[in-house]
């Protein structure tokens, strides 16, 4: 077993937001220059660049690049067309705006009150002709935010897996990359202390980019739709069926005041970002149970004139087989350290951008809430 270090995050001298940023373009260029190696098969890319962080974040960080003498397989190529990049109708009413905000705000109040939630998961990543697919396994349960993640992504001879378990104090990830068949992989093992971070969140007067750094910290579904909720605005809700069940679909766009931001962090790097850069949400809540089963994130197609004519899907993740507060045995949030494996304790990391948040916060560079 060949154990590396963790992958690094934004260092102490760095902003929050422009940290942030710093962090998605370490992931894009990995994206554009590495697309034969796993790290294409993260969704982290979209994620990071919304501000979401968990079935996204996460798997980003834990997959990374093979060694560089490691041969590099052959993606899977396939068609864009996908049923969910249908264009969006005109723009919306505020009767339909404030439809969509109850929508997400019900789903997510719901989605807390949960005693537990387990599902299969499935995730496709379209960029041009090819399409990469991983799949996994996501558990929670109370108190919040006990949680255990699988993960499985494998491409070419070339495989990769995640695990992240958390008993609501303590989050363990354990990441694992190498040829299929290879006895000896890279593995990493972190842990971070979920309460510090949230602790550090409720004592923050920047709340906002606080909360922002506890749910990059933490994850979870919750926060997940926490960040589309601050980092979107809700556009409509459209009824439409999904894995045999009725769904009330929430369509997002970016908040502008949001988007402004990433466009003044992101400044020369634009023009790479803007290929991986999604323009519209679409989450499936189960009609009955708001249960979100799908999460589409799209990209706008433009003629030369620069009309949008049309959308295609950048990443979609799938839920599927869901069961809703049904008993979950204790020991599936249990985690233990394999023999003579070294964990990084990441804490203070995402505790110190909370941290920078406050500093600026309190020095008059109060960064604007992003609704």
């Amino acid at each position: 077993m060949k154990v590396t270090g963790p992958n690094s995050l934004p260092t102490r001298s760095q902003s929050f937001f422009s940290a942030r940023c710093d962090w998605i373009l370490w992931q894009i260029r990995h994206f554009r220059d590495n697309m034969k190696t796993p790290t294409i098969l993260t969704l982290g890319v979209f994620a990071l660049l919304m501000g979401l962080s968990w079935v996204g974040a996460r798997p980003a960080q834990a997959l990374q690049d093979p060694p560089a003498s490691a041969e590099k397989p052959v993606e899977e190529k396939t068609s864009v067309e996908s049923s969910e990049a249908k264009p969006e109708a005109g723009e919306p009413t505020s009767e339909e705006v404030a439809q969509a905000d109850t929508l997400l705000e019900e789903a997510r109040r719901r989605l807390e009150d949960r005693q537990s939630l387990q599902a299969e998961l499935r995730q496709e990543i379209q960029v041009g002709d090819r399409k990469l697919t991983a799949e996994g396994l996501y558990i929670s349960g109370t108190p919040y935010p006990k949680l255990r993640l699988e993960y499985r992504v494998r491409v070419g001879t070339m495989q990769g897996s995640l695990l992240e378990v958390c008993d609501g104090q303590i989050l363990h990830t354990e990441k694992s990359i190498g040829r299929a068949g290879d006895k000896a992989p890279e593995r990493q093992f972190t842990r971070r202390d979920v309460q510090r971070i949230l602790a550090a969140r409720d004592t923050s007067l920047n709340l906002p980019v606080a909360s922002q750094g506890a749910e990059l910290g933490i994850g979870g579904l919750p926060a997940m739709l926490a960040s589309i909720d601050r980092c979107m605005v809700g556009k409509r809700v459209t009824e439409e069926e999904f894995d045999g069940k009725m769904c009330r679909v929430f369509h997002g766009a970016w908040d502008q005041e949001v988007l402004r931001k990433y466009d003044a962090a992101l400044g020369s790097s634009k023009a790479t970002v803007v290929p991986f850069f999604p323009d519209r949400v679409r989450i499936f809540f189960e009609a009955e149970t708001t249960v979100p089963l799908k999460i589409v994130y799209l990209k706008n197609e433009v003629d030369e004139s620069g009309k949008v004519t049309g959308q295609r899907a950048l990443m979609t993740l799938e839920f599927r087989n869901i069961q809703v507060d049904q008993p979950v045995s204790p020991d599936t949030f249990k985690y233990v350290l394999p023999e003579k494996a070294e964990e990084v304790d990441r804490t203070n990391e995402f505790v110190e951008i909370i941290k920078q948040s406050d500093a600026a916060f309190q020095g008059g560079n109060r960064p604007a809430p992003a609704q």
